[in-house]
């Protein structure tokens, strides 16, 4: 059974690079040969960066995209969602170039693995999370969280979870409990 799972996820795999532009490099382990499955599925579904040439790899969960895209905010789409994959630890963007850009990635990179980050939390995770009313921008390296949450435990899981974002520096959070309506 293990051998026909295997070769059932290298024959997604297959198909997804096939079916996208989207390239794989390396020999990978089962759990990363997922996470690069799932990363090509959700490229692939997602209509704003279904046409990039990205390559994705993975060692162990640190997930690595290379590869050039037209615009800052299909870079930004590539790293929200391959951040948002279950079991994806970190993804680097360092050989991630943007056509034409004449300014760094970092924080816009940043701010992208932190709405990842909510989003994986959210669809996967145990914490909550005010996904939809949590504005992220980061500037600096310092990430600054505005917007609504339900209750106080949402912010401070979503505190938590931006703090636990490689290359963040400080969370400064003004995100506000919802106030009940009379």
């Amino acid at each position: 059974m293990k051998v026909f799972n295997s070769i059932t996820k290298t024959c997604i795999v297959s198909f997804l690079m096939m079916s996208s532009s989207i390239t794989f490099a390396g020999t990978l382990t089962p759990a990363d040969a997922d996470i690069v499955a799932a990363i090509h599925a959700k490229f692939s579904a997602d209509n704003s960066v279904a046409a990039t040439k990205v390559a994705v790899t993975s060692h162990s969960g640190q997930v690595e995209l290379t590869g050039r895209v037209d615009t800052d905010a299909e870079a930004n789409k590539l790293i929200e969602l391959a951040e948002s994959v279950p079991n994806v630890k970190d993804v680097d963007n360092k050989h991630l170039r943007v056509n034409k850009s004449k300014h760094p990635m970092t924080d816009s990179a940043l701010t992208a693995k932190v709405k990842g980050t909510f989003v994986r939390e959210k669809l996967f995770g145990d914490q909550d999370v005010a996904v939809m009313g949590i504005v992220v921008e980061t500037t600096n390296g310092v990430v600054y969280l505005t917007g609504i949450a339900a209750n106080a435990e949402e912010i401070k899981n979503a505190v938590k979870l931006a703090k636990s974002v490689h290359g963040v520096k400080r969370v400064k959070s003004k995100v506000q409990v919802k106030k009940a309506e009379d």
